[in-house]
């Protein structure tokens, strides 16, 4: 709408500057009036120029509102808790809209009124509790404008027994201190409840997942380290259970507790595993499985060596492409000036690792100055009546790189480090 001064009939001219735009049209503000209203639907998006009286001239932008809507969950039940939700996004805040629910003979089911953030955002939900099965669009009208966008469709599918499972076969082995990773899937809800351990085994603990991405899995991580000496753990999962953050994987944990706890670690053995759906351990299990804790072991300790240039080595995956180049070699003679590697094959770290947090140098020779466990570089032949001289090595010092997929351990240093000395003497 554009004002004219006055009241008395003015001749108006409206043309598109751009040019390819060819849009004209002539008219006048009518008797008695000052206005004059451009409708905007299907004029092409630029520049125009209103023009009162062969005189007065007032540019006019038009541009594209980006009106659009999203759906989090394309499938979804009729069940009380159920859902229709997603996000409605404009190149404009702050503007009234109007969102309507539609069913598959485009009739209205429901209705919300609503206004755009400044953020030029809004996320609505409308309740799919007791819906007819079927398709379902939402439709989302900017109340300024009369533009329209509809959603994908959505379907509404009869609410079922909600029902958890433990993944795969049931089975989950791992070693004692390390991370055992436990999937449980879901249909017809978004929580379950996983046990683990019983009375029988003198270990109980229960933890309430939610599966917010709607996948029908979620992956529980439990360290079976950081569970020693817990008798009460936060409902975030604290540092004994924890879900992947993987890409577009938004599960989490709401509630854990423990009926009973170890003062030690948790011995070899077999642990029950019981899930079931919903946020309530007392409920009867729908699936049934076992984690088995197996014995730690420190395989093997090799040394590699790398000529002082080497590029930077920053991850284990910079590890492994040096030796497969051949930049990294496994020789237990180490020229002085050169980078030395100790590869450690132990399982039954990581969850120690895990616990201590940060940096896994500093993690690392936290737990080795305590105990945990312990890592010495000594000398082999001290000569008569003298004690092996020992490597110093710390965080400052040395890097350590975790492969705990494959309970491999890399402990790279230079040899020729200002920093680097034994108890008693230069390494030279």
């Amino acid at each position: 709408v554009v004002v004219a001064n006055s009241t008395e009939t003015d001749d108006v001219e409206v043309s598109a500057t751009d040019d390819d735009n060819n849009f004209f049209r002539s008219g006048s503000t009518g008797t008695n009036s000052q206005l004059y209203t451009f409708d905007t639907t299907n004029r092409d998006l630029g520049e125009y120029q209103v023009t009162y009286d062969s005189d007065d001239v007032v540019n006019v932008t038009i541009r594209d509102l980006g009106l659009s809507v999203s759906v989090d969950d394309l499938t979804v039940t009729n069940a009380l808790d159920s859902g229709i939700e997603g996000t409605v996004s404009a190149n404009a805040g702050n503007r009234p809209l109007t969102l309507e629910l539609l069913d598959s003979d485009e009739d209205t089911v429901s209705t919300i009124g609503s206004d755009l953030t400044g953020q030029a955002e809004y996320e609505y939900n409308f309740s799919a509790y007791d819906l007819d099965t079927g398709n379902y669009t939402v439709l989302v009208t900017d109340n300024q404008s009369g533009v329209e966008t509809e959603s994908s469709s959505i379907e509404v599918s009869k609410a079922g027994e909600g029902k958890a499972d433990i993944g795969g076969t049931g089975i989950v082995t791992e070693q004692r201190g390390d991370i055992a990773n436990i999937t449980v899937t879901l249909s017809n809800t978004d929580f379950a409840t996983l046990t683990i351990g019983s009375d029988d085994v003198g270990f109980v603990s229960n933890v309430t997942v939610e599966d917010e991405n709607g996948d029908g899995q979620v992956n529980i991580l439990f360290n079976t380290y950081a569970a020693t000496g817990k008798t009460t753990i936060n409902n975030d999962g604290g540092n004994v259970y924890n879900v992947p953050n993987l890409d577009g994987d938004d599960d989490t944990i709401t509630e854990v507790d423990v009926g009973e706890d170890v003062s030690t670690l948790l011995d070899a053995g077999e642990y029950d595993l019981e899930v079931r759906s919903g946020e309530d351990a007392s409920e009867d299990s729908q699936g049934v499985g076992t984690l088995v804790l197996e014995e730690r072991n420190t395989t093997s300790v090799d040394s590699w060596t790398a000529p002082s240039n080497i590029d930077t080595l920053e991850d284990t995956d910079d590890v492994y492409a040096a030796i497969a180049s051949g930049n990294i070699t496994q020789d237990n003679g180490i020229a002085l000036g050169d980078i030395a590697v100790h590869q450690l094959q132990a399982s039954g770290l990581y969850g120690a690792l895990e616990e201590q947090g940060g940096d896994t140098d500093d993690a690392f020779y936290t737990l080795s100055s305590g105990n945990a466990f312990n890592l010495t570089v000594e000398q082999v032949d001290p000569g008569a009546n003298r004690d092996p001289y020992r490597l110093r090595l710390n965080a400052s010092n040395s890097d350590v790189y975790a492969d705990e997929e494959n309970d491999t351990y890399f402990v790279v240093y230079d040899t020729d480090a200002s920093n680097l000395d034994t108890s008693e003497r230069s390494l030279q």
